[in-house]
């Protein structure tokens, strides 16, 4: 995981290069559906390269969860100066045999849900 903060930092500090800001100014809130050890690595990992970092978590295919998260990390940091809307779901299987319920689980997630993180961010 601490190639995903490395990252994380690196995208935070506005340049693909070394960062140009110190690791102490980087703040990164690291999202997901629930807690999971993958998360809490990253955030981890960051901490101990030096940045910030917070844990939140909810489900993209609910429209209330977007603005909340993005108000939390708000709340926490004190601005917003960057956002990766990372979040994806598929099903398993033959495209054939899928469920109306997965095609809702997919399109909830992976596009309307990804379609209020901007609205929400340019808000604040």
């Amino acid at each position: 995981m601490e190639e995903v903060a490395e990252l994380a930092l690196r995208f935070a500090s506005g340049s693909p290069k070394p960062r140009h800001q110190e690791a102490s100014e980087q703040r990164i809130a690291v999202c997901g559906l629930g807690s999971s050890e993958g998360q809490q690595d990253v955030a981890r990992s960051v901490r101990a390269l030096g940045g910030d970092a917070i844990e939140l978590s909810g489900d993209l295919a609910d429209v209330d969860v977007a603005p909340r998260l993005v108000e939390a990390a708000v709340s926490e940091f004190g601005g917003l100066d960057a956002l990766v809307a990372n979040a994806g779901v598929a099903s398993p299987g033959n495209i054939c045999d899928l469920t109306v319920a997965d095609w809702d689980k997919m399109f909830a997630v992976n596009l309307r849900g990804h379609g209020f993180w901007p609205s929400t961010a340019t808000r604040i």
